[in-house]
């Protein structure tokens, strides 16, 4: 039995269906713990069912993964004191207190175990250890605060009052699965390395002893017994076992830890091909990584960065987009070169794929100017317009927000789509909205309050958006004219990383009027555990950010709504917006409890969560798109 969310009450409590009891399908014991030294004293629970949804009183802790600890006082926490009563609500109601962790321990301890305790001393047998419990600390990041969980408590007594209480670090359990690097290099570095196979089993079909794996020291061979295939060597060992009592791990890598950077790394080196009893009776034949990297790599998509065959980096796109390429192609000139640009691009589209260099992307010397400034606008933005950026409010919630980004796109009928102004001549929004509008009557109004309309010169949308809303749902509008960057009128600049996203962000759009409402990313696992959508790379699940008490409207209709979120640059502090997605979609789960009894009667809460297109994945689309049509009069 596991209970959850207790906050000084006991059983039964729900909050939004979350029951504080659950059952544990399975106890996942460290497999080197030692119950008599509690060496590795550390283990994982799985729950029977899933928790339905987290709330204020039921949240995952984070693990603290560093070595080295960044406080020295954690909260730790004990039983109440309860003279010995069987009393079940005394027994299971927590305290916690503030404790040191020592310098060393009274008595020694294994490996990863430290001690913290008090300097004040308690009546013995008063306070019972919560064995199992955390030691842990909120730590204040990101403009809210976030529990991390250092290390478990083992063994003691009095809850480290009179004796320092023993604790299992769990920063050295957390790195038992990490991404292996891989050795690109032709030749190894070492001559040994670690590698896998099945305990031996005796042909049972018990899971447990089946899927459990040894690992060995194997020597890589100077030739195999057998002629092999290119690229294959043979690895194994000078002892002999007996047959069929070690089962090869097909599949598996061959491995070994390099010390870099003042620590260890992971490589893996090559795949265990074929081979019988692990290497032991017959080398074992692996397949060597190093050749096939490239290929590994090569996957590209519309958009995407590329390499071509010089190696020179660019970006995959239709060679009709590739400006220098294409004249040479339509001129005859070097029909060579654009089979050479193909490089690693590998995708599927109506026209001949290049990979497009920033070379290839001048179509003669009187456009060079254009092409500077348009990359200029978008690599440069976060230092450009200063002089009419208004300072970051130091506050949470701007009081006085300014939208001087965001545009309206209208015709002369009933519909309209948000914009969002990127550069002083480009606005960018969702295809499925911008479709609804009669393409030759559309104006877009740009301007904070001031109001000022632009023509329409011509709108790219992405080649690959089909009906999903969710997947290259965007057009580029390109303005007749460049607007003037005013304190009205800022673009917004692209965000461009791929492995962060902000965790402050604004969803913005007119409702008539310019306003915005908050939004906290999730991580996209959680969103696909919760059966939001069907989420990808390319996609940012956020939902509503409960931290800001604000009403909170459902926009399920595509609108063109960005997501944003705003930085101080310099020392001034001015702000920069960052446009971080586009609309997708809107998703409405009905919350359910555990058990599935009907708590919540006949109308069961509801949360909202969108689902937005990651700008940073389409950021190279967009850069080489608005880099080509700055060059056309």
């Amino acid at each position: 039995m596991v209970e959850m969310g207790q906050q000084s009450v006991y059983y039964p409590v729900k909050d939004f269906g979350i029951r504080v009891r659950t059952l544990a399908r399975k106890v996942h014991y460290h497999p080197e713990f030692n119950a008599e030294t509690l060496e590795n004293d550390i283990a994982l629970l799985e729950l029977v069912t899933p928790i339905a949804e987290f709330n204020k009183s039921l949240v995952p802790a984070c693990i603290w993964a560093q070595d080295k600890f960044p406080v020295n006082q954690f909260q730790t926490n004990g039983y109440v004191p309860f003279e010995e009563t069987d009393e079940e609500t005394e027994r299971t109601l927590q305290r916690y207190a503030t404790a040191d962790v020592l310098d060393e321990c009274v008595e020694k301890v294994p490996q990863h175990q430290i001690c913290a305790g008090f300097p004040t001393a308690l009546v013995p047998n008063s306070c019972h250890n919560s064995i199992g419990s955390a030691m842990s600390r909120s730590l204040y990041s990101f403009d809210r605060f976030f529990e991390y969980i250092f290390a478990i408590n083992s063994r003691g007594e009095n809850c480290g009052f009179n004796m320092p209480t023993v604790y299992t670090v769990i920063a050295p359990f957390n790195k038992s699965l990490v991404p292996a690097c891989i050795w690109a290099q032709d030749k190894f570095p070492v001559n040994q390395f670690q590698t896998n196979g099945y305990v031996p089993f005796e042909e049972t079909d018990e899971e447990t002893e089946r899927t459990l794996q040894r690992y060995a020291t194997a020597d890589v061979l100077d030739e195999c017994v057998e002629k092999v295939p290119q690229h294959q060597i043979c690895a194994g060992f000078p002892t002999a076992l007996v047959p069929n009592s070690c089962h090869n791990s097909i599949g598996s890598a061959m491995s070994r830890s390099l010390y870099s950077f003042d620590r260890f790394f992971e490589y893996i080196f090559a795949i265990n091909s074929r081979g019988e009893n692990c290497g032991f009776n017959m080398p074992t034949v692996y397949t060597v990584i190093a050749p096939y990297v490239q290929w590994i790599d090569s996957t590209k998509y519309y958009g995407d960065r590329c390499k071509n065959g010089n190696g020179v980096e660019g970006t995959c796109v239709g060679l009709t987009q590739c400006a220098r390429l294409a004249e040479e192609v339509k001129s005859d000139q070097s029909s060579a070169d654009a089979q050479l640009a193909a490089g690693s691009c590998s995708f599927e589209l109506g026209d001949m794929t290049v990979c497009c260099t920033e070379r290839d992307l001048l179509r003669n010397e009187t456009y060079r100017e254009q092409l500077a400034e348009a990359t200029a606008e978008i690599d440069a933005c976060p230092q450009l317009y200063h002089e009419f950026r208004k300072n970051k409010s130091p506050y949470k919630i701007d009081n006085f927000p300014t939208y001087p980004y965001l545009v309206r796109i209208h015709d002369e009928g009933e519909h309209s789509c948000n914009g969002t102004l990127i550069s002083k001549q480009f606005v960018l929004t969702t295809a499925m909205c911008y479709r609804k509008l009669a393409e030759d009557k559309v104006t877009v109004v740009v301007g904070n309050s001031t109001k000022h309309n632009f023509s329409l010169h011509r709108a790219i949308t992405h080649p690959q958006y089909g009906e999903n809303p969710m997947e290259f749902n965007m057009v580029l509008l390109m303005l007749k004219t460049p607007v003037t960057v005013t304190n009205e009128t800022i673009p917004a600049c692209l965000w461009h990383n791929q492995t962060h996203t902000p965790l402050r962000l604004q969803e913005v759009y007119a409702n008539p009027n310019y306003t915005h409402q908050y939004r906290y990313p999730l991580f996209n696992k959680e969103c696909l555990r919760r059966n939001v959508a069907n989420v990808t790379d390319m996609h940012l699940c956020v939902e509503k950010d409960s931290m800001f008490y604000q009403g909170f409207m459902r926009n399920d209709v595509d609108g063109g709504n960005a997501l944003v979120s705003h930085f101080a640059q310099g020392v001034e502090e001015y702000q920069v917006t960052y446009l971080v997605g586009l609309y997708g979609a809107e998703r409405t789960i009905k919350l359910e409890s555990n058990d599935g009894d009907n708590d919540f009667g006949e109308n069961p809460p509801i949360r909202y969560y969108g689902v937005y297109q990651r700008i940073s994945e389409y950021y190279s689309w967009i850069k080489h798109v608005i880099s080509v049509e700055m060059q056309y009069d």
